[in-house]
């Protein structure tokens, strides 16, 4: 069962709701953030939701195609926005949890304090997913997988989309344990041609 958390108007507070929604998962300062979508449009919809978020101080990753080969870097580019960087690598821990590097990529031995500064042994791992509705055209089941290899014990899943109500439609949410709903809509594009010009 669904319960509004908050509901703007159109979509100029799409932003807004999202980081509040965002910051009720409970995720920190250096925290991981993993937008999991479609190439294309849903890259982009993240690296926007993304901005509304620079000020938090998140590591941002996007991983397309819910491939964790496929994960990349989200960072802030003043004058410019929020692009993807650089790729990660999913299997050796590149950054630790103050955005350094990690020398050569070596393995820290896991160990509780490591995870707590963000140092996790087998590579990224999300304390906030958000699942975006461009994977419907994914295997559903490599959904799944990478919400097991990407999601940290204790991790929220917050479910993006821009056909409100497709999570329950799809049957989505019977498998996935989505702790939030982002949904919007985007109705009525329309073009026009102006004559006289």
């Amino acid at each position: 069962m669904k319960k509004i958390i908050s509901k703007g108007l159109d979509h100029t507070e799409m932003l807004s709701i999202f980081r509040e929604v965002l910051l009720r998962s409970g995720i920190r300062e250096k925290g991981n953030l993993i937008f999991a979508g479609c190439q294309g449009p849903c890259y982009s919809m993240a690296t926007l939701l993304s901005f509304g978020l620079r000020d938090l101080n998140l590591n941002l990753y996007f991983a397309a195609d819910a491939d964790i080969q496929q994960l990349w870097r989200l960072e802030y580019i003043k004058n410019l926005g929020v692009v993807a960087t650089q790729k990660e690598n999913p299997v050796n821990p590149v950054r630790n949890s103050s955005g350094a590097l990690n020398p050569a990529g070596t393995i820290p031995k896991c160990d509780p304090a490591s995870e707590q500064r963000g140092i996790i042994s087998n590579g990224v791992k999300a304390k906030v997913l958000v699942i975006m509705s461009g994977l419907v055209m994914v295997p559903f089941e490599k959904v799944l997988k990478f919400v097991n290899e990407a999601l940290e014990k204790g991790g929220v899943i917050i479910g993006e989309t821009v056909v409100p109500g497709l999570f329950e439609e799809k049957g989505w949410d019977k498998q996935i344990p989505f702790k939030y709903l982002f949904e919007f809509s985007m109705k009525n594009p329309t073009s026009f041609e102006v004559e006289g010009n």
